[in-house]
């Protein structure tokens, strides 16, 4: 029909359906090997973000200082729904609550798959 059309090579490799989006669960986007790739929903691929937004305070990924308490709040947000998990003292020990939950609630994230 004389037209071109582009296809990124790992929507091709996967044979990805429209509407669904191809994860490179290890944030590799060269990494082009069937290990690395999967063909999951866009809900399902934001749990495997990685690290913190742009405007994070912390630079922690779920992790805010809650000035009323004066503590570090660890939280996540799975289907616009807050998990509420905590305040801690310390920034690090409301990171590794976090990353604990994110293995238990968010099966597509880095780490469940470590887990």
């Amino acid at each position: 029909n004389g037209k071109r059309e582009q296809t990124k090579l790992h929507r091709w490799i996967t044979n990805a359906p429209d509407g669904m989006v191809v994860d490179h669960f290890n944030h590799d986007t060269l990494d082009h090997t069937d290990s690395n790739l999967r063909v999951i929903t866009h809900a399902e691929n934001s749990q495997n973000r990685k690290g913190a937004s742009k405007n994070s305070g912390s630079g922690i990924r779920g992790v805010s200082w809650h000035k009323r308490v004066n503590k570090w709040h660890a939280q996540l947000f799975i289907n616009g729904k807050r998990i509420y998990i905590g305040y801690f003292l310390y920034s690090k020990e409301a990171e590794s609550a976090v990353m604990e939950a994110r293995a238990k609630y968010m099966p597509y994230s880095q780490e469940a798959l470590s887990s």
